[in-house]
């Protein structure tokens, strides 16, 4: 969970809830009326964080890649560098998948859906960085994913 230090002068609500740091406990401004923060005491709350749905479309386009490369990855002229990489991460993906499969059938043990969701994701976040990274154009994944179910299974979404 993230916190927001509450800095001196933020008035607190009755009902808010916050966290004071003296006595390392979680409570709710039960004083009628508000309470100003006076500096004396550090207060934080939990930052909520409302994240909306997002369109396949959406995650491409705002996609962000901050990831750094060594220099010589970068200065390489080769077109397809990107969706290479991007293409070896998905294989690196599925084998933590394959892996997890294995053990549930190999090791006697339930299957273990603990890491599924990330490498999962990585998956898909994969699939973006190829779309966007496709040599000479890029890939509208929406669309082709759309399409590829639609055509693989004979019906219309």
């Amino acid at each position: 969970m993230r916190y927001q230090v509450l800095p001196p002068g933020t008035i607190l609500q009755t009902g808010d809830e916050f966290h004071h740091e003296l006595s390392n406990t979680w409570r709710q401004t039960e004083i009628p009326g508000d309470h100003v923060i006076d500096g004396g005491t550090q207060y934080r709350r939990p930052i909520t964080e409302t994240k909306k749905d997002m369109t396949l479309r959406e995650l491409q386009t705002s996609l962000p890649w901050t990831i750094h490369y060594a220099k010589d990855f970068r200065a390489s002229p080769v077109a397809h560098k990107d969706f290479g990489h991007a293409l070896l991460h998905v294989s690196k993906a599925a084998g933590k998948l394959a892996a997890l499969v294995n053990d549930a059938e190999h090791g006697g043990c339930e299957f273990k859906t603990e890491d599924t969701d990330r490498y999962v994701a990585d998956l898909v976040v994969c699939a973006l960085r190829m779309a966007n990274t496709c040599p000479g154009r890029t890939i509208d994944l929406q669309r082709a994913v759309i399409e590829r179910i639609e055509g693989k299974n004979g019906v219309v979404l």
